[in-house]
Order: structure tokens, then C-alpha cells, then sequence
């Protein structure tokens, strides 16, 4: 079918009419998936943000649009290739833009488009950005098979790229958690098939910092309190002043899990130099002073902490999706590769 979009003549892929852009002066209309996906296509990098979420159809409106393509598909005066690589960034936006209204539609369509449109075999500089990208958006959603699926896809195709050994180990720091959050003690083999995975990440510097540190967690959460302090050694001396952060909360924590509150509150003190009024790090402070009986250094700490309007960010808010927090980054860096 073909229909007219801003004057020019393209191949509407979907059976269906395509929306007029917005005239100055005129509200929005409302948009159908092919109205936008051609509009990406050309070259409007800005039209998903521009009109999500008002003015997109649902997600999965869109994940169902999108499932019917066929690889292959032709927008007049675009080559084939380029038009594969957008289609692909679209759906990652899409997924990015309207994430909160349906996880199981945005899982379903970084997979559907991760078998349409990323080759098996691709090793391209697009390619892996892309997986990047769909892990993080992943990561960001409780979708775990789906995550490991795409892990998996992305270690095929690069498999020594360091975040995404960092991310399998994470995929296993999810199933332990699990686990554990419903009162199961993990088998011998979850957890030896996680402190492998830890290790291959533990062993690649970019990123070897950060396994250890969850490592560190891991290994605090099924009671091995002395073993998980060393695992934060790398992390307390980062330049990083988020794992930083991460490691002394981490190390304080078993400390004072060991009853050991006088070296616990010196590591939450080193974690609040690093992130200063964070609110995880202060609360783990104050409960370790109530715990030595030294209420009048934990109350006014707890006071400030309720009284101040702005909460300060604190890395533990976004340990749990990861790369997931960095989603926008690799989202803008993908667009980088596409004409």
C-alpha cells in the first residue's frame, strides 16, 4: 500500500493510513506506528520523544506492529541496511519511551526485534551497541528470561565484551536473590554457577570493580560475612564515587551483620564522604548507633535526613537494574551509527 507522508511518497508496511505531522499552530494528532517508524527512518531522530506518550500508540500496539514486518523492508530512497538498523533503534525508543505502560510488550519486542532484525551473525559496531542498549532496557524491567535471552545473544555475537559478562553475572545475582526473598536457601550448584560467572567478570578490568562488589552482596546475603568484606576491596578504591559508595555500604553491612558496630559505622562514614547524605548509607548508620546505644548521635541524624526537601541520589536506588540507569546514554550513542 502506498500513501502520502509530508509530500512524499513512501512504503506504509502496515495496511494502514498514515498521520499527517503536526502544521504549526495545530495540536498533535495522533500517531500511528507507521507514521512514526517512517518518520525515524528518514531521519526525525526525535520522534519518538517528541511524541510519547501522549501521542504514540501503546506499546503494545506497537510490538504487535512491529512483529508483522518482515526483514527486508523497504522505505523508498532509503537503502535496505539502513532501514533494518532504524527499525531496530525504533524499537529500542519506542520500548525506552513507553516502558511503564506494559514490561511484558517491551520484553516481547526487544526480542522480536533482536530475532527480525539483529543478525545471528553480526559483529558490527551498530550491533553491539544495540545490544547494549536492549540489555540495559532490560535490566530495567523484571522480565529475567527475557534478559538472559538477550545476554545470551549478546555474548554470541561478543563474547568477551566486559558488560555483558558483568550483565550475565547479574542475570545470576537476580535468580539468587529470588530465591532467596522467598525463604529458599539457593542449591550448591545456583550458587557455584553464579560465583563463575562472577568471576569471568571479576577478571575484566572495566567492569571488575562492579562484579566484585555484587559479588560482595551475594556472598553477604547467604551469610559469609568475612569472605564478602574482601570482595568490596576493589570498589572502596574507585574513582568512582558510586562504587565507592556501594562498597563501604556493602562492607558495613557485614560488619555489622558480624556485631562488629564501631568499624560498621566508620565504613557507612566513609560511604556518606563518597555520596554525602545519602539516605541508605545514614538509615544503616543510625540503626548501627541505636544498636550501641548511642541515640544522640542517631537522632539528629535521622531529623536531617526527614527534614531535607530534596532527596540526595543514592546509588543503592539504582543497583538493581544496573546498566539499566545508563539506558538513555546508550539509547543516544546508538543513534550515533545510523545515518
Amino acid at each position: 500500500m502506498r500513501s502520502s507522508f509530508a509530500g512524499v511518497s513512501v512504503l506504509c508496511a502496515f495496511g494502514v493510513a498514515v498521520t499527517a505531522q503536526t502544521l504549526p499552530g495545530h495540536a498533535a494528532e495522533p500517531m500511528t506506528t507507521a507514521g512514526a517508524l517512517q518518520m525515524y527512518v528518514r531521519g526525525d531522530r526525535a520522534v519518538v520523544s517528541r511524541n510519547a506518550p501522549a501521542y504514540l500508540p501503546p506499546i503494545w500496539t506497537i510490538a504487535d506492529d512491529l512483529g508483522r514486518l518482515k526483514p527486508g523492508l523497504r522505505i523508498e530512497s532509503v537503502p535496505a541496511a539502513e532501514t533494518g538498523r532504524a527499525v531496530a533503534s525504533f524499537a529500542l525508543e519506542a520500548a525506552r519511551a513507553l516502558e511503564t505502560q506494559d514490561t511484558q510488550s517491551v520484553c516481547r519486542l526487544i526480542g522480536a526485534t533482536r530475532t527480525r532484525w539483529i543478525s545471528a551473525t553480526a559483529t558490527g559496531d551498530f550491533v553491539r551497541r544495540w545490544h547494549r542498549a536492549a540489555i540495559a532496557l532490560l535490566l530495567r524491567s523484571d522480565c529475567l528470561p527475557a534478559l538472559e535471552q538477550e545476554v545470551s545473544a549478546a555474548l554470541a555475537d561478543f563474547p568477551t565484551e566486559p558488560r555483558f559478562r558483568l550483565a550475565r553475572a547479574m542475570v545470576a545475582e537476580r535468580q539468587l536473590t529470588a530465591q532467596l526473598n522467598d525463604g529458599a536457601q539457593p542449591s550448591g550448584r545456583d550458587v557455584r554457577d553464579a560465583e563463575t560467572r562472577f568471576k569471568i567478570a571479576m577478571a575484566l578490568p572495566p567492569v571488575a570493580a562492579e562484579a566484585a562488589v555484587r559479588w560482595a552482596r551475594v556472598t553477604a546475603s547467604l551469610g559469609q560475612y568475612e569472605q564478602a568484606i574482601g570482595f568490596t576491596n576493589d570498589a572502596v578504591r574507585s574513582t568512582d564515587a558510586r562504587l565507592r559508595y556501594l562498597g563501604h555500604l556493602f562492607r558495613g553491612r557485614s560488619l555489622a551483620a558480624l556485631g562488629k558496630l564501631d568499624e560498621a559505622d566508620a565504613e557507612y562514614g566513609s560511604a556518606l564522604a563518597a555520596v554525602p547524605g545519602a539516605q541508605s548509607a545514614t538509615l544503616a548508620r543510625a540503626a548501627a548507633l541505636f544498636r550501641k546505644r548511642d541515640a544522640g548521635r542517631a537522632e539528629p541524624m535521622v531529623a536531617a535526613l526527614t527534614s531535607r526537601g530534596e532527596p540526595v541520589d543514592d546509588p543503592w536506588w539504582t543497583y538493581p537494574i544496573g546498566d539499566g540507569r545508563l539506558v538513555d546514554q546508550f539509547i543516544a550513542e546508538l543513534r550515533q551509527v545510523i545515518r
